[in-house]
């Protein structure tokens, strides 16, 4: 099957590999082979070609890549400003729970352990509807001049 990532795309995809496995949620390996002196088994935490709300993924070819790592918390009853993304966007709930309203697309609720790949081109934002923070690991795979995220002022 051919690859629609180009090279850009599958540099960008290595890169956020790496820093998945940096960060100690490798690649699974159905019998962990590919991690000769590790015993544990790696648990997959993602793989999908398509984001939350079932869009096809497409990496940006439009400059040099990059990727882009950050931890965000969201107290309880905080919401972000409504946003878009313009690149591709790992999101993993490490703790707490968000709604996230994707306006006329339907509210989706994420809690801690959900992984997933945020929608792109969409309107919405998050809200901390929980008791405790909101701690997510979130990885834009872009470039040097596609915005990561779109603020909507």
């Amino acid at each position: 099957m051919r690859s629609t990532l180009g090279h850009r795309g599958w540099h960008a995809f290595a890169i956020a590999v790496l820093l998945a496995v940096s960060l100690g949620a490798a690649p699974a390996a159905a019998d962990g082979a590919h991690y000769t002196n590790i015993k544990q088994p790696a648990e997959e935490l993602l793989e999908t070609g398509k984001t939350i709300l079932d869009q096809p993924l497409h990496y940006p070819t439009d400059g040099a890549p990059v990727v882009k790592a950050l931890m965000l918390t969201v107290a309880p009853g905080e919401e972000t400003v409504e946003h878009q993304h313009g690149v591709p966007m790992f999101v993993y709930m490490l703790a707490g729970e968000l709604e996230v309203d994707y306006e006329n697309q339907g509210t989706q609720r994420v809690v801690e352990g959900d992984t997933f790949m945020e929608a792109t081109g969409v309107w919405h934002k998050g809200r901390n509807t929980g008791d405790k923070p909101a701690r997510i690991l979130v990885v834009f795979m872009g470039t040097e001049t596609a915005p990561s995220v779109i603020r909507r002022d």
